[in-house]
């Protein structure tokens, strides 16, 4: 398994994951943040700087590029990367300022961490709810989630989130119940 996407953050950015108000991080293309690294369902590593105190782990549940900060802001809500920014056009300087500061204006990535504490291990790893009953089902069984149709797989053990192919998947690693309610 690939070691988990190590996200260095300063205080502020650190600070709204952790209380769960920021979901998504922007980042310049190129180098680590690209799709060959960030990637939906790969474990995440966010971190107040480069120290080991403070860090939170997570799950890399969605990831979009775009060809500049403004372009990326018509397909993702600036609040989920900005949530303190006012107005749009408050957030796209912002950011153009920190990622493009004394270079020309490119590419971006941004990608979606979901930290353990928000995870539900019932939950798809692709729309984050619960949609499917285990009724009847044991380790090893495969279905889809009938949210929005990824494949899923019941393990042993713990559980991890991961890609199938191209396609997220879920392995649980230890045999799980489901309340009742979830089932009817």
């Amino acid at each position: 398994m690939k070691k988990p996407l190590f996200i260095p953050l300063n205080k502020a950015p650190y600070g709204l994951f952790c209380d769960g108000r920021k979901t998504y991080e922007l980042r310049r293309l190129g180098g680590q943040w690209t799709e060959k690294h960030v990637w939906m369902g790969r474990r995440a590593t966010l971190s107040y700087g480069y120290g080991k105190r403070f860090r939170r782990g997570g799950m890399v549940m969605d990831v979009k590029i775009a060809d500049s900060v403004a372009h990326m802001f018509t397909r993702l809500p600036y609040k989920f990367v900005l949530p303190t920014a006012d107005a749009k056009i408050d957030a796209i300087v912002h950011a153009e300022n920190m990622l493009f500061a004394n270079r020309p204006k490119g590419r971006v990535i941004a990608f979606e961490v979901v930290t353990d504490e928000r995870l539900n291990p019932f939950d798809c790893p692709v729309c984050l709810r619960t949609e499917w009953c285990w009724d009847g089902m044991s380790i090893g069984s495969k279905f889809e989630c009938t949210g929005c149709g990824s494949p899923l797989v019941i393990g042993e053990g713990g559980y991890d989130k991961h890609l199938s192919g191209n396609v997220p998947a879920l392995l649980y690693d230890y045999p799980i119940t489901l309340p009742v309610e979830a089932c009817a």
